[in-house]
């Protein structure tokens, strides 16, 4: 019983602000209790840090909630402070995986689900997958459109094989070749049979391969004489006019250079287009003397080809062969690819190759893949 002479307790005056806060005040400190839960790299740091650090406090506020309902709402007001709803379906990830521990995997689900029907009804999201949608097409058709429009470029110049290119036999006069190679190595140079296949298959070319090895002793006499052996075959019964071929390259833009560019040498590349009567039709012959002997396996001999043709693009060069090494060579140059010929040479299966833009059985199918080279009021040559 308190005395009666006792002073009453001193009330300690109010201070301003230390009465009931009002609504803005709860809501900053709530603002200041939500920005507590951030880590200190949520506001620092690379973009994907900063979405981890969202993410988890997201778990925070998931720990606080003891109830199904509460955590929905807490994590809702957590998500409206991002405007994609996408995002915040990746930023609350965390939180639906730390309901499932802590209140089941039906809590989890309906949460997931309550998430999901929320983005896909509201207009932000259905603005934002719409956008996707448009960005992807947009994508899509400009990278078609890309490769249209490089396709249907008219290149500076254009580089033909000559042998099984140019003209189509089943392979017999490189039969004959491969035939006369065979003969001097083994006759000439005493090499074991089938040492000249593996040299061809090794280098590019059996005469590549001669240079290079160094147990071959392979001088400049050696050279010559097997160059006129390898060659010396009748051409004139393997090889004929070609009405159809002069035809289509009279139709060729007569403003696009074109070249002949063949592993061999130049005067049997001669012979061969003086049989076809098309020799008229282009402006010189790069063969494997103007590349320096190297072989069309190696990136170097189109780089010196770009050079003799006076070509500094490699996207502006056409290149027609027969052979998929080279084809694919030339791809990594940069240079646009034909191949000609479906059909591989030992067991006549179907040619499947990535790096050529076009494949036709015959040259003269060249109108029908790039017909924007040819015009019809060509003068002929």
């Amino acid at each position: 019983m308190m005395r009666s002479d006792a002073r009453p307790p001193r009330r300690r005056p109010r201070r301003p602000g230390r009465g009931r806060a009002s609504a803005p005040t709860r809501a900053s400190r709530s603002s200041r209790r939500r920005r507590t839960c951030r880590s200190p790299s949520a506001t620092s740091g690379s973009p994907s840090r900063r979405r981890g650090a969202r993410a988890a406090s997201s778990v925070g506020f998931v720990l606080n909630a003891p109830r199904r309902g509460v955590l929905w709402t807490l994590t809702r007001r957590r998500s409206r402070l991002v405007h994609p709803p996408t995002t915040t379906l990746r930023r609350t990830a965390a939180a639906c995986m730390l309901t499932r521990v802590v209140h089941g995997t039906r809590a989890a689900a309906s949460f997931t689900r309550t998430l999901r029907l929320r983005d896909a009804s509201s207009p932000s999201g259905a603005f934002t997958t719409a956008r996707r949608r448009d960005r992807r097409a947009t994508s899509t058709t400009t990278t078609t459109m890309a490769t249209t429009n490089g396709d249907r470029a008219k290149p500076a110049v254009v580089f033909f094989d000559c042998d099984d290119c140019l003209y189509k036999n089943d392979w017999r006069v490189a039969n004959m070749i491969t035939e006369k190679i065979e003969s001097f190595c083994s006759d000439r140079m005493s090499m074991k049979p089938g040492h000249a296949y593996e040299l061809y298959k090794k280098w590019g070319t059996c005469l590549r391969g001669m240079q290079q090895e160094p147990s071959i002793y392979f001088d400049d006499d050696m050279l010559e004489e097997y160059l006129h052996h390898a060659h010396d075959i009748p051409l004139h019964e393997h090889i004929g006019p070609d009405p159809e071929l002069v035809a289509m390259l009279e139709r060729m833009d007569p403003t696009i250079p074109k070249y002949v560019f063949t592993a061999s040498v130049k005067h049997h590349a001669e012979r061969c287009l003086e049989l076809l009567g098309v020799g008229h039709f282009f402006e010189d012959i790069i063969d494997v003397r103007a590349v320096d002997w190297v072989t069309k396996h190696d990136e170097e001999a189109y780089v010196a080809a770009m050079k003799i043709a006076k070509c500094d693009d490699p996207s502006a060069c056409l290149f027609l062969d027969d052979s998929v090494s080279n084809v694919k060579t030339a791809k990594k140059v940069g240079w646009r690819t034909v191949l000609v010929g479906k059909h591989h040479r030992d067991c006549g299966s179907e040619i499947v190759c990535e790096e050529a833009d076009h494949a036709i059985h015959r040259i003269h199918e060249l109108p029908d893949v790039l017909g924007h080279l040819f015009v019809e009021d060509a003068v002929p040559k």
